[in-house]
């Protein structure tokens, strides 16, 4: 086990943005002024503005002068650790001590949200860099993404950051770190630059969702987009999270010190691609782990050991998600053939209004999930006292009479005629009118030849299928990760509706298939507009492109033009027809020219992928 004398110092730890860095914890774990979403260390248990002396400075300063004695000067000492350091009172006497004994910079990685105070203010004008952050460029988003303690405002947080800024003479780095279809989109960029230029940093530092966050809703930036998105910011920008594909890195530490980490930061060890020193668990890391809930160093050894293997296969884990803008271009025919093309993936059929995928994969279900959403109102018979109180606040016609009751007229609901306002309940003086949820369909987990399938049924008439969609997309995505699956291939929703957006949010990259016709154009362009709005990478794939060789390539000059690449393009063909009366993939099917075209799109994709 590590030694049981460094309990406030964590690392040296390879740092993408100082070095080779020496960690001090000055707080409690997950004691912070904020609550992210994103946040790899999960949620917040202390939130808080009090300031006081949570570890002894003569026990920070005493284990520090212990540690740098026995190691390689590190680059940077960084007061960081596992929530806001700047909580700590005497957080200056900390930086006064690390100068006195040691020339390295020392860093101070902060939230920023207690600069408005005038003692933090000063503290920290001690440090050599302080990097802040600045995650939102107005109030409501700012209490959405950061969920900051109530003391806390936006406006104080703004102020605090931009007069320490002009105070502090040396560099102060910005970093920034956005949300796919939350803070991520042009607009919402363009607010957060505005604000980061009047705040003035030497360095602006993009970053993303990279470690598993707090919430299942915080999705990363593609890479890509976050290169486009860097150009609102300036020259002084730039883009630290990892771009997905560079297998270099950073030089370890020891497997001693992999030890250490690990014990004190049990969710984070290092960054989303290491383990330790040989790129998996070593057993001193597994005892460390086990040892994690004795040490107090706040989660478990079963949840380190979940966070940390979470975190490496989410870097592994694909998302490809195929749309189109409008129904009937061959999306579901191309998602089938790609689950074949594909080694074992992960499918999920979120066409949950129409779903046909099963017709070609013939899945076999394993498990079956009643989805319920909203609630509907149903009339007690023997309760009901005929008043007709119900009937005169009902706004969409949904009661009905049925005969007479002991008390006068009684009363029925149309279930499909009722919208679950549940205005019939709060009034109905006799309390008779149950309001339980609607069983709106169902979502099952099946096997098919490809590998494991999550699919879902919408009911007739029914809402919510976002939220229907949403948790298909989550399943999958649950059983990618547990089983090691490489890839999740999404068949998604025509439209550009909510269905839609629940479909490609944080996925790696959309396919738009369309066809030459100008209603599929038309659509096509609404759809790569709406990914683009919430950046995400998408290619466009042309299904039957030589039924209208003039229309085919104006698709090529848009998709040219706004920097879409083409997957490819694929020919009218019966035998797509003859594939799906038989139930199966037009690969599997055919082994001409045309599933040669269709084994070449696959082909284009994956390579982006």
């Amino acid at each position: 086990m590590m030694d049981a004398g460094f309990r406030h110092l964590y690392g040296p730890v390879p740092s993408r943005r100082l070095g080779r860095s020496l960690g001090v914890d000055l707080v409690p774990f997950k004691t912070c002024t904020y609550d992210c979403i994103y946040c790899q260390l999960g949620r917040t248990t202390q939130k808080t503005v009090e300031r006081k002396e949570y570890v002894k400075v003569d026990e920070i300063l005493q284990e520090l002068e212990t540690k740098l004695a026995v190691i390689p000067a590190p680059d940077y000492i960084s007061l960081s650790g596992s929530g806001e350091p700047t909580l700590h009172a005497r957080i200056g006497e900390v930086i006064r001590g690390i100068k006195s004994m040691t020339q390295i910079p020392v860093a101070v990685l902060t939230n920023g949200s207690l600069l408005w105070l005038r003692e933090v203010h000063d503290a920290l004008l001690e440090a050599d860099l302080v990097l802040p952050s600045l995650d939102a460029g107005n109030e409501r988003m700012f209490r959405y993404v950061n969920r900051p303690h109530k003391e806390i405002t936006f406006s104080r947080l703004f102020a605090g950051l931009a007069e320490f800024v002009e105070d502090f003479a040396k560099p102060v780095w910005l970093e920034v770190l956005l949300l796919a279809g939350v803070t991520g989109t042009a607009s919402e960029v363009k607010k957060i630059a505005a604000f980061a230029k009047r705040i003035g940093p030497g360095r602006i530092q993009l970053n993303t969702v990279s470690r598993p966050p707090a919430e299942e809703f915080a999705f990363p930036v593609a890479f890509e987009q976050m290169q486009q998105l860097k150009r609102l910011f300036g020259d002084a920008t730039e883009v630290i999270c990892d771009s997905g594909r560079d297998e270099t890195r950073v030089p370890f530490a020891s497997e001693n010190e992999d030890a250490e980490i690990l014990a004190l930061q049990p969710a984070s060890l290092y960054g989303r691609r290491h383990f330790c020193r040989a790129g998996h668990a070593c057993q001193r890391c597994s005892e460390t782990i086990g040892g994690v809930e004795q040490r107090g160093g706040g989660k478990t050894g079963a949840e380190a050991r979940c966070h940390i293997f979470r975190g490496r296969q989410e870097e592994m884990t694909k998302e490809l998600v195929v749309i189109s803008g409008k129904g009937g271009t061959g999306k579901t025919s191309l998602t089938a053939s790609f689950a074949v093309l594909a080694d074992r993936p992960v499918i999920a059929d979120c066409d949950v209004d129409a779903a046909d995928l099963h017709l070609v994969l013939s899945p076999r279900v394993l498990q079956h999930h009643e989805f319920r959403s909203g609630h509907e109102a149903i009339i007690r018979e023997s309760d009901c006292t005929g008043c007709g109180v119900c009937l005169a606040h009902c706004r969409f016609g949904a009661i009905r009479m049925n005969g007479t009751a002991a008390g006068g007229t009684a009363f029925f609901i149309d279930p499909i005629a009722c919208e679950g306002c549940g205005v019939c309940v709060r009034f109905c003086p006799e309390k008779a009118i149950d309001f339980p949820e609607r069983l709106s369909g169902e979502w099952m987990i099946s096997e098919t030849r490809c590998g494991p399938m999550v699919h879902a049924r919408l009911a007739a008439a029914a809402e919510n299928s976002g939220k229907l969609v949403t948790i298909a997309r989550r399943e999958a995505r649950r059983i990618a990760e547990e089983n090691h699956h490489e890839l999740v291939i999404v068949d998604g929703p025509p439209g550009i509706g909510c269905p839609v957006i629940a479909s490609i949010t944080g996925a790696s990259l959309v396919l738009v298939v369309t066809e030459p016709t100008l209603s599929a154009i038309q659509d096509m362009q609404r759809v790569l507009a709406l990914a683009k709005h919430f950046n995400i990478a998408a290619m466009v794939c042309i299904n039957k492109h030589d039924l209208n060789a003039d229309l085919s390539q104006s698709i090529e000059a848009f998709c040219g033009e706004k920097n879409f690449p083409i997957a490819g393009k694929i020919p009218f063909d019966p035998k797509v027809t003859h594939a799906q009366v038989a139930g199966k993939s037009v690969v599997e099917s055919d082994h001409g020219s045309l599933s040669k075209q269709i084994v070449s799109v696959w082909q284009s994709i994956w390579s982006y992928l």
